[in-house]
C-alpha cells in the first residue's frame, strides 16, 4: 500500500519536476497494479493549493477534485486514533501534524508513504517507510 501526500497529488494538475513520476503512479494505481491511499485531508489540501496558490477557478478545482475521486485512492477519515498518531510523530520529528498525518497514516496500514517533500522525508525517515517521488 502506498501512501501518498499533497506533494505527489498536485504533480497530477500542475507540471512541475517529477510530474511525469506522478502521473505513473496515478496510472498504475487506475490500472489495479497498486494500491494507494491517502487521509481525507488531502482532497482539502489540494483544493486549496489549486484554488489560492495556482489560482484555479472553482468550477477547475472541483473538476480536480473530482479526478482525484476518480483515482481509487481509499481516502481515510481523521479518527481519534489516527490524529493521535500524527500529533506523536510531528511532536516526535518537528513535522507539523498536517505533514504526519500522512506519516501516521503510512503507519497505520502498514504501508510505504510517497512524497515529493524532501524537508518530510527527512524529518520522517526513522518513524516509516518513505520513498520519494523522484525514486519511482
Amino acid at each position: 500500500m502506498y501512501v501518498i501526500d499533497a506533494s505527489v497529488a498536485l504533480k497530477w494538475f500542475v507540471r512541475e519536476n517529477d510530474s511525469d513520476k506522478a502521473l505513473a503512479l496515478c496510472e498504475q494505481a487506475l490500472l489495479g497494479s497498486l494500491d494507494m491511499a491517502a487521509p481525507d485531508m488531502l482532497l482539502y489540501e489540494v483544493a486549496n493549493i489549486l484554488l489560492r496558490k495556482i489560482e484555479l477557478t472553482p468550477s477547475q478545482v472541483q473538476n480536480s477534485i473530482r479526478q482525484l475521486l476518480d483515482t481509487g485512492i481509499s481516502f481515510s477519515a481523521l479518527d481519534a486514533g489516527l490524529i493521535f498518531r500524527a500529533i506523536h510523530v510531528a511532536g516526535t520529528t518537528g513535522a507539523s501534524v498536517y505533514d504526519a498525518s500522512y506519516v501516521a497514516l503510512a503507519l497505520e496500514v502498514n504501508g510505504t508513504l510517497v512524497t515529493a517533500d524532501r524537508r518530510l522525508a527527512k524529518l520522517a525517515e526513522s518513524q516509516a517507510d518513505i520513498r520519494m517521488l523522484d525514486t519511482f
